[in-house]
């Protein structure tokens, strides 16, 4: 469908597709597992808090589980695949988006997705990758969780609510607020994985209304909560 990403289980994993008209953009989001996007015909740009990494036909990326990430809109037509592998522990895998070259491989590989592991493997231990700080380890888990407002979370850190979140931005890229909100939609999109309709899972994820979440998942995702269920279930 045009302006829709194509989500599908590809020999056992989480894939989507895009093929023909620039894509719209997608606003910041992250996911549990390792993305890796390959880039078939045109070119594809990432933003992430370490600046913007660009893909051209015959590259790919590996964006580490964990990593907030946006997507401009493509500059020419753009043919890609994402597919989303289990990650490794926390302390395996790389913090840095890392870029690759598929060597001429690019139609053999998207035939089995497991196949990038190495590959993305392989480009990760090349790079190396520094630990998250303090603050964002800590803060993670309680943005994630919904537990206080932001002011309580920089109080517990002996920050003010404006330093807090000035540091916050600077390491993850986005604001605690915007961070609140790819947790609740990594939430959401876990819970209709397995199958659970969109209305209880808008609930259970924190958002306002099944609406709300149509309207955000659809931003950062590029399809409805509902393709989305449909596709994976």
């Amino acid at each position: 469908m045009v302006g829709r990403w194509a989500y599908a289980r590809f020999e056992g994993v989480e894939a989507a597709a895009w093929r023909g008209a620039p894509a719209a953009p997608l606003r910041p989001h992250f996911h549990l597992e390792d993305q890796v996007t390959l880039v078939l015909r045109g070119a594809r740009c990432f933003l992430t808090p370490y600046g913007p990494l660009r893909l051209t036909a015959g590259k790919a990326a590996l964006l580490p589980a964990g990593l907030v990430h946006a997507a401009p809109r493509h500059e020419p037509p753009c043919d890609c695949v994402n597919f989303y592998l289990p990650a490794p522990a926390p302390a395996e895998g790389p913090q840095r988006a890392l870029a690759f070259d598929l060597d001429g491989a690019v139609e053999e590989l998207a035939e089995a997705p497991l196949r990038l592991r190495a590959l993305a493997a392989a480009a990760g231990t090349a790079a190396g990758a520094a630990p998250p700080s303090r603050l964002v380890a800590l803060a993670k888990p309680w943005l994630a969780e919904d537990a206080a407002p932001v002011a309580e979370l920089a109080a517990r850190l002996g920050l003010s609510r404006e330093g807090f979140s000035r540091a916050f931005a600077r390491q993850v890229g986005v604001s605690p607020r915007a961070y609140r909100l790819a947790a609740r939609l990594t939430a959401a999109r876990t819970l209709l994985k397995a199958g659970t309709p969109a209305s209880a899972a808008a609930y259970q994820a924190g958002f306002a209304d099944q609406s709300h979440l149509t309207r955000s998942f659809a931003a950062a995702f590029g399809t409805s909560p509902q393709a989305y269920r449909r596709a994976l279930t």
